[in-house]
């Protein structure tokens, strides 16, 4: 049960986006003002790769010593907090997050601040879970 877990952000997380992108293409299809096809064309682009950056620019680790915070496309920034420094792990879930089974885990150490936040994860309960279990399971 300590092996690593790769996370990313749920697709059904960026519903809206999603959403506006299938509106966006069914209007371009139907409008033939030049004008406004080229606008909704740079709109769906625009779209388009927000998705896939909210999708791909982040992954979270919780691996056998300790959680971890990956974000960048072109450029890394990585955040690793180990497990003999966590004082607190909560969950945040609203209402609709419930019903999606999306939601958030904040990872807290010694001081009051959050450190690192795993967001828009699918089955956020069962990976809160996880972290618990190997906090207890501390040498």
């Amino acid at each position: 049960m300590d092996e690593e877990i790769v996370l990313r952000p749920a697709w059904r997380s960026q519903w809206p986006a999603i959403l506006l992108l299938i509106i966006s293409i069914s209007g371009y299809l139907l409008i033939y003002n030049p004008w406004v096809q080229l606008f909704i064309s740079i709109l769906i682009c625009f779209l388009f790769f927000k998705i896939l950056a909210k999708r791909y620019g982040r992954s979270y680790m919780i691996g056998p010593k300790g959680v971890e915070l990956s974000k960048g496309i072109f450029s890394r920034d990585m955040t690793r907090i180990e497990y003999r420094h966590i004082r607190g792990v909560n969950l945040r879930q609203s209402l609709f997050n419930r019903l999606m089974s999306i939601g958030q885990i904040l990872v807290s150490t010694s001081g009051m601040d959050t450190e690192l936040i795993i967001s828009d994860i699918k089955r956020p309960v069962y990976f809160t879970d996880i972290i618990k279990s190997r906090l207890k399971n501390l040498p």
